[in-house]
């Protein structure tokens, strides 16, 4: 299933997750999955949202101007030892790269 992720670029600095959060949460936007990577000056957050329009807009208009949507596919793995490798063996053999992957909650 394809679903839009929103990447966002924030400064490391501490509270900058925490307004992220408080910003979607108190418009009522749900978050499915997050994932973070660091550098030494900055921050890519990644998240799936309940409404991605809606919180791209909020976003937006919070001054969060390099916010970005991107296509990515969430798949189900099996609940077992190897449930992940199931998944990952098809992709490689059809030559698809993995850049980064988390787990997305319903």
């Amino acid at each position: 299933m394809a679903v839009r992720q929103i990447s966002i670029q924030l400064e490391n600095k501490p509270g900058q997750l925490s307004r992220i959060s408080e910003l979607l949460g108190k418009e009522g936007i749900n978050l499915g999955a997050i994932s973070i990577a660091d550098t030494a000056d900055s921050s890519v957050i990644r998240i799936i949202a309940d409404d991605p329009d809606k919180a791209m807009q909020i976003l937006a208009t919070a001054g969060y101007s390099h916010a970005s949507f991107r296509e990515v596919i969430a798949i189900e793995t099996p609940d077992h030892p190897g449930g992940l490798s199931a998944v990952l063996r098809p992709l490689a053999k059809a030559n698809i790269n993995v850049l980064y992957l988390y787990p997305y909650l319903r």
